[in-house]
Formats: C-alpha cells, structure tokens, sequence
C-alpha cells in the first residue's frame, strides 16, 4: 500500500500497489509542478480532503485535468476530462 500526502495534510491519496511504471512528462504544466507520474484505473485510488482542479487554457480540448491542495498547493493527481476518457478510456494520475 502506498500512502501520499500533500504538504500540509489536508489531502491524502492512497493506492494498493506501486504504478507500473513513472512518467516524467515534459509539458510545460508538469514541469512547472515537478510532475511525476504513476498510472491507476480511477478505482485504485482513494483520495481524501478537498482539492481544486486545472485544465490547461492553451489547449481547445485539455486531455486531464490536474488537482492540488487548496491550502498548500502541492499538486496531488490528475483525472481525465470526459472527451479524454471517450477517447483513451479512463485513467488517474497520482
């Protein structure tokens, strides 16, 4: 089991297993954030307090949208956006 923070606490991601492999994305947002990331179906993770969420504003249909702490502003994972997921089906980052 792996459990992940942000810095302060308030948001908490737990998965059941280590991700296949990591991807170290080199999009101008994930590289702002120091991305890096493990690959889940949405119903491996769990994820606990409140986050707020980012689509990329340079993009006509952003593929994910990537959360974070609301408090601290650690980014903490992304999720798919609805045409991302009828396109590629349904993954998580975290």
């Amino acid at each position: 089991m792996l459990q992940m923070t942000c810095l302060c606490g308030r948001v908490r991601l737990r998965v059941a297993k280590r991700p296949e492999f990591i991807h170290a994305c080199n999009c101008t947002l994930c590289a702002k954030a120091g991305a890096r990331w493990g690959y889940f179906h949405p119903s491996e993770v769990e994820i606990a307090g409140e986050t707020r969420g980012y689509c990329r504003e340079d993009k006509a249909d952003p593929a994910a949208e990537v959360h974070f702490c609301g408090r601290c502003g650690t980014t903490t994972h992304f999720t798919l956006t609805p045409s991302a997921v009828a396109k590629f089906g349904d993954v998580q980052g975290g």
